[in-house]
């Protein structure tokens, strides 16, 4: 079942919403970061949503995200991350990014660092 919690694929377009598009509205990241975006699905219901006995097909409740990775251009630690994610200046390009996701009806739901880099977790509204 761990491996049925995320799959993340190479698809081009989620809820009308293109990469192209989500880029768009990181571009205040874009001078300091590289821009990694993944549209993938996880597992949020542990229940089984619908079953056809005779093709005994099951069908499970996934949930789309957009998955934002900020790789800095110079070399941080994790420590330097966390001081960057509360900064003023973070704090305000990350309104403004939320502001125009909010056009597309997305919302950032978390935003944490993994290894070396800040990922935005984005969920539909």
């Amino acid at each position: 079942m761990k491996h049925l919690k995320k799959f993340e694929s190479e698809r081009l377009e989620i809820w009308g919403v293109d990469k192209e598009d989500v880029k768009m509205c990181f571009d205040s990241f874009l001078d300091d970061y590289t821009l990694q975006v993944i549209f993938g699905k996880k597992l949020h219901q542990f229940d089984v949503v619908d079953v056809n006995v005779e093709t005994k097909d099951v069908k499970l409740g996934f949930q789309p995200y957009v998955r934002v990775r900020l790789t800095p251009r110079m070399k941080l630690s994790a420590y330097e991350l966390s001081s960057i994610l509360s900064s003023t200046e973070f704090n305000d390009s990350k309104l403004e990014t939320a502001a125009r996701l909010s056009d597309y009806d997305l919302v950032i739901k978390n935003i944490e660092i993994e290894v070396s880099s800040i990922v935005f977790l984005i969920y539909k509204q």
